[in-house]
C-alpha cells in the first residue's frame, strides 16, 4: 500500500537522491528533518560528488555507479512501510556529463517512478542552472580526469558545452514545481 502526501508531523523517513548539493548539504537536511520530525527519523540517501542519476561517474579517485544502481533501492525495498517525504535534487549535473535532456528527464523520471512505491510526498528541486553556468571548464576538466591518466576525460565535452542542453526536452510537459530546498547530511549512504 503506499502512502499518500503526509502531514509533517508524521514524516518517519526521508529519502535523498542528489549529488554535490546534496552531499555539501547534508548535514543540514538531516538536522532539519530531525528538527521537524523528531530524533527518530530515518534518513536514506544516495549522493556524492558528481553523481549521476543514470551512469557511473567518476571524480578523482572515486567512482560511483548512478543513483538509479545504487543500493538505496536494495536498502529501502524491505524496510517497514512508514509515512515518507522525498528530496530529488542535483538533476542537472547530467548535463555536463554529454546526457541529453531526454536520457536525463527518462533516469528522473525512473527515480521519481520508484519513490512513488512508498511515497507521493516528493520535493523535487529546480536544476542548479546557476552553478552550472559558473563552472569553468578547467574545473571540470580537473575533477572529470581519469586518475590514471590525467591526460584522458572520463566523461562528457564539459561545462562549455552546457549551455546547448539547459533547454527542455521536446514533448516534455510542464511539471508543477516542488518546493526549493537550499543546498546544504544521515543514516544510510549508498
Amino acid at each position: 500500500m503506499m502512502r499518500q502526501t503526509v502531514m509533517a508531523a508524521e514524516v518517519a523517513r526521508v529519502v535523498a537522491l542528489g549529488a554535490s548539493n546534496l552531499t555539501r548539504g547534508f548535514r543540514a537536511v538531516v538536522s532539519a528533518a530531525r528538527a521537524a520530525w523528531g530524533p527518530e527519523v530515518q534518513v536514506l540517501a544516495a549522493l556524492g560528488h558528481g553523481r549521476s542519476y543514470g551512469a557511473r561517474s567518476r571524480v578523482t579517485v572515486r567512482t560511483l555507479p548512478g543513483i538509479l544502481e545504487s543500493g538505496l533501492w536494495r536498502t529501502l525495498e524491505p524496510l517497514p512501510e512508514l509515512p515518507t517525504r522525498a528530496l530529488v535534487a542535483d538533476v542537472g549535473n547530467d548535463i555536463l556529463y554529454g546526457a541529453s535532456a531526454e536520457q536525463i528527464l527518462a533516469w528522473v523520471e525512473e527515480a521519481l517512478r520508484r519513490l512513488q512505491r512508498v511515497t507521493r510526498d516528493i520535493i523535487l528541486t529546480d536544476l542548479p542552472l546557476v552553478s552550472i553556468r559558473r563552472l569553468s571548464k578547467a574545473r571540470f576538466l580537473f575533477f572529470s580526469l581519469d586518475p590514471v591518466s590525467i591526460l584522458s576525460p572520463v566523461v562528457g565535452p564539459g561545462a562549455g558545452d552546457c549551455r546547448v542542453r539547459e533547454r527542455r526536452p521536446r514533448g516534455s510537459v510542464d511539471r508543477p514545481r516542488g518546493q526549493v530546498v537550499p543546498p546544504e547530511s544521515g543514516v544510510v549512504r549508498t
